[in-house]
């Protein structure tokens, strides 16, 4: 029910606060979709200031009301072993597709926009290999059926952001142009399918540290998440910011990356369902912190990785499209906590029989 809600969500809502606003959803059809730039509201340095101080005094209010009562005792009984030969193969893979990408020699021309995939697979094997060196919990050691499935679920998952894109067109591809329509689908479709293991992967290597379990642990109750009625409210503000990026999209485009994870959320707190965020009502931040770092990290590299590509994307974002950190607006970054989320409560869904494994509060 809530997965079918938040896809409807994500697909209807903002199509509908565009038809019965203009009327013109032509834009929707053009497939691949445009490349021009479009003129956003000019940078707003003060703004930007204003939202970094904000953000960072969160993590600082996050330590002055950690609770001092409660101490992480079950600390991870880890199965170290020896780094697994397969995973040097994963950064073999690594370092010659990063060469390959920002190297210019006309020798790697013409496969120079394909190094995408092959940089995340190296990624994604490298981190599962730290995995199941530290803790044997590897997905694609463990269970590769399922693992293989997230690949699928992922390519889906991420085309729903670029049906999203569509309309607040915050990033463009530049070097796709060319690209027919086969092509760019096949080729995307390739690129999506990483992000959803990458994401997991790294939430699963954060995991296996029992350092950030003591930290995170002790954080501040919110018993207020017992109540159904903060589902209700966040699935109710999630429709509205999802009618936000259809009708008023150079101001809401922000919401673009909070509004499917408070549906889905919401709506799974109004049904009585685990939906994983709930742990903080007890004090325990690990879930949502750890999936929160692991978008966070994937993040960077996606940026880095996509600097000096041939095949690459650029940003255009109203008030805070300023001050890079390679393509990234140093601001777009805090977009990676809650995607990162939303990526756990997708990865959960699928995982949902190994939960008591990854997921269990006493994990």
């Amino acid at each position: 029910m809530s997965r079918s809600f938040t896809l409807f969500a994500i697909l209807v809502l903002p199509l509908c606060a565009v038809y019965f606003g203009t009327g013109d959803v032509a834009f929707l059809l053009a497939f691949p979709p445009g490349f021009e730039r479009v003129e956003h509201l000019p940078f707003r340095p003060t703004l930007t200031l204003l939202a970094l101080g904000g953000s960072l005094l969160v993590p600082m209010l996050w330590f002055l009301l950690r609770r001092k009562d409660r101490i992480y005792r079950h600390n991870l009984l880890l199965q170290r072993r020896h780094f697994p030969k397969w995973g040097y193969f994963g950064y073999i893979l690594l370092a010659v597709s990063w060469s390959v990408a920002w190297t210019r020699l006309p020798l790697f021309s013409t496969v120079q926009i394909y190094t995408f995939t092959p940089l995340w697979l190296g990624f994604i094997v490298v981190v599962n290999a730290h995995v199941h060196q530290r803790s044997n919990k590897a997905p694609l050691y463990k269970s590769p059926g399922k693992y293989a499935a997230l690949f699928l679920l992922s390519a889906l998952f991420w085309w729903g952001f670029e049906y999203l894109n569509r309309y607040t067109v915050n990033w463009i591809y530049v070097g796709a142009e060319e690209l027919s329509v086969y092509h760019y689908y096949i080729h995307g479709s390739l690129c999506f399918s990483t992000v959803l293991p990458a994401v997991y992967s790294v939430f699963l290597w954060l995991h296996s540290f029992n350092h950030l379990h003591r930290t995170f642990y002790i954080g501040p109750r919110l018993g207020f998440l017992k109540n159904r009625a903060v589902g209700l409210v966040s699935l109710i503000l999630g429709i509205l910011v999802m009618l936000g990026v259809g009708w008023l999209p150079q101001l809401s485009y922000p919401f673009l990356w909070l509004g499917p994870l408070l549906i889905f959320g919401g709506s799974q707190l109004v049904l009585g369902q685990d939906a994983g965020i709930t742990s903080w009502a007890r004090g325990d931040w690990r879930w949502v912190t750890l999936w929160a770092i692991a978008g966070l990290i994937c993040g960077f590299f996606w940026e880095l990785w996509n600097f000096y590509s041939q095949l690459k994307w650029e940003y255009q974002l109203s008030f805070f499209n300023g001050w890079p950190v390679f393509e990234m607006p140093i601001l777009g970054y805090l977009g990676y906590l809650p995607f990162g989320i939303f990526c756990g409560l997708v990865t959960k869904w699928l995982f949902k029989k190994r939960a008591q494994i990854e997921f269990s509060p006493n994990n």
